[in-house]
């Protein structure tokens, strides 16, 4: 190009600029590693892991716990106002509690932080570990391994569900633009919280009080959610609300979708022997809940447009 040429090096200062260039590169002293630098940053590696880890596990035994008491709860209604004659409904409750609920809740979180540390490809294989793990050791100490041969594809279809949480809460943060509400996402754990508590301490209740723990703990996380975040809108609120309650709305939406199948196929001559009792406690379940939610989140918009105003 004809402009470049004002630019060119002579020759011979080229070249004295490459043996300069050479002799400093051989003078210059190596560049050393800092191993410590490096140790520490994988021991926060690894307390991040285990931090999430942990929280992750109560996240699941408090939503657990909180499912728990709800399906006792809408149990004991239908049975007060319809009668119960036995059925394999208390089974199928158990048996989505430990092998659905459970992992999904704790992937759910651990997917979630995973996207808050943006963590490294190591955290994808905790799920199965973890799932395959606890349910091996379960099994074995409750039976043998010839119970953990028999229960594999139920331990299977955990490892599955879990992933499928923790897809889950690594997108879910991604639902809202503004990170301010991202803190906002705990609500919804916290919520269970007392019910954590309470069956850790194995504390029994009737099914009246259960009904009022639920829907006074939802209640107060809809309403606080509703108050806290940067959304004016009652439609983005309720939205978030509807987000942060994923843990305990989206299990009894599968409970809901999934026991009514049960019961027409039960109808079908397909026999579960689950009855249709289950499908109406399911779905009063998911109604509650859901109304509940929404109903917190608009008293907290009507207290928040207050605030504002004064």
């Amino acid at each position: 190009m004809k402009n470049s040429s004002a630019f060119a090096l002579p020759c011979s200062l080229s070249q004295t600029s490459a043996r300069l260039d050479v002799s400093v590169r051989r003078g210059a002293p190596a560049v050393k590693r800092n191993p410590a630098k490096h140790l520490s940053q994988a021991t926060q590696s690894v307390v991040r892991l285990l931090a999430a880890i942990a929280v992750s596990t109560v996240s699941a035994w408090c939503v657990t716990s909180m499912l728990s008491l709800s399906f006792d709860w809408g149990y004991e209604l239908v049975k007060a106002v319809f009668g119960q004659p036995p059925s394999n409904q208390g089974a199928v409750a158990g048996m989505s509690l430990w092998f659905g609920i459970m992992p999904f809740s704790f992937a759910l979180m651990f997917g979630a932080l995973k996207q808050v540390f943006k963590a490294s490809w190591i955290w994808n294989l905790v799920p199965v570990v973890l799932v395959s793990s606890v349910a091996t050791i379960d099994l074995t100490v409750d039976g043998d391994f010839q119970a953990v041969a028999e229960m594999a594809p139920w331990v299977f279809l955990a490892c599955l569900v879990a992933y499928a949480g923790y897809f889950a809460g690594q997108k879910i943060l991604t639902c809202f633009p503004k990170r301010d509400d991202h803190s906002l996402l705990v609500a919804g754990i916290a919520s269970c919280a007392p019910a954590g508590i309470l069956v850790a301490l194995s504390v029994s209740l009737n099914y009246r009080l259960e009904i009022a723990l639920c829907i006074a703990t939802v209640f107060s996380a809809g309403m606080f959610i509703a108050q806290r975040t940067t959304h004016a809108k009652l439609s983005h609120r309720v939205k978030i609300i509807g987000v942060a309650m994923t843990p305990i709305l989206f299990p009894l939406l599968v409970n809901a979708a999934g026991t009514t199948a049960l019961c027409i196929l039960d109808q079908l001559g397909v026999s579960n022997d689950l009855g249709w009792r289950a499908g109406i406690s399911a779905i009063t379940l998911l109604i509650v809940m859901a109304i509940t939610g929404i109903a917190g989140g608009v008293i907290g918009h009507v207290f928040s447009n207050r605030e504002n105003s004064h």
